[in-house]
């Protein structure tokens, strides 16, 4: 991205899990864990994981798991994976199926604790503590601070429910008034469609009154959300640090507009 590109945003968008958090000893580890737990045997790996992830309107953890789950009980040979998980879409979220994965994901995510009171009921097993605990932000808290003395409007667009979202973002430190404001965080349950469709990344630019804003993801469907909104996107590939643990690629990123 060239500075003369840069001179006109005056927003920034950023997807959360994956973006600003790093959610590979969580969410892509729960995924595991919820294929593995409901098919009583370690079947599933990360690089098969990766595959769905790969495919355009997989951005939900729980849709991946239901598609992984469904695509070894019919013995679908590996190679047609990414094809038939297309076919799968969109996923009956009533499926009893879907239900018992959902349970499943969200107590290992969360922890048998944390779920009773987000879900209002028990989970299937005790677990504790939930992987929520392992994450870790990839931003440093600094530059957010810096973006945002810049002038530029920032604001989150995100398919994850609006109570962990918070509960993230708090344990990282990165709410508050130099950082995100609560309601500058697009959930799933603002937008009556989530990505790749662009609302999610709509709604947040309507919230903080952008003009021209950009966005910030590491999924493909980010990618599509984006150009359907007619909204340049960012496209974060790799986030491992080379040198030093602040040394992300979105700490590059935004080290680009200051």
């Amino acid at each position: 991205m060239n500075q003369s590109c840069i001179s006109n945003i005056d927003a920034i968008i950023f997807d959360l899990t994956g973006t600003i958090i790093n959610s590979r000893q969580s969410y892509l580890r729960v995924i595991e864990l919820t294929v593995n737990n409901y098919l009583k045997s370690t079947v599933i790996t990360q690089g098969e994981i990766r595959r769905i992830k790969g495919v355009i309107g997989y951005n939900n953890e729980w849709d991946t798991s239901y598609a992984l789950v469904t695509l070894i009980q019919n013995k679908i040979p590996l190679n047609e994976w990414e094809k038939e998980a297309q076919k799968l879409l969109p996923i009956n979220q009533n499926d009893p199926l879907f239900k018992k994965l959902y349970n499943i994901f969200q107590t290992c995510y969360l922890g048998s604790e944390l779920f009773r009171k987000l879900e209002n009921g028990n989970p299937p097993f005790e677990y504790s503590p939930g992987l929520i605990t392992l994450e870790t932000s990839y931003v440093d808290k600094k530059l957010i601070r810096d973006i945002k003395k810049a002038g530029y409007k920032i604001a989150i667009a995100t398919g994850c429910p609006y109570a962990e979202a918070i509960i993230t973002l708090k344990a990282q430190g990165l709410i508050g008034e130099d950082y995100f404001s609560e309601d500058t965080v697009v959930s799933r349950e603002d937008t009556d469609k989530l990505k790749p469709d662009p609302a999610p990344i709509l709604e947040a630019k309507r919230r903080i009154n952008a003009i021209n804003p950009i966005y910030i993801g590491d999924n493909i469907s980010d990618v599509e959300a984006s150009r359907r909104a007619n909204i340049p996107c960012i496209f974060l590939n790799d986030q491992y640090p080379t040198l030093n643990p602040n040394d992300t690629t979105i700490n590059q990123i935004l080290k680009m507009f200051l």
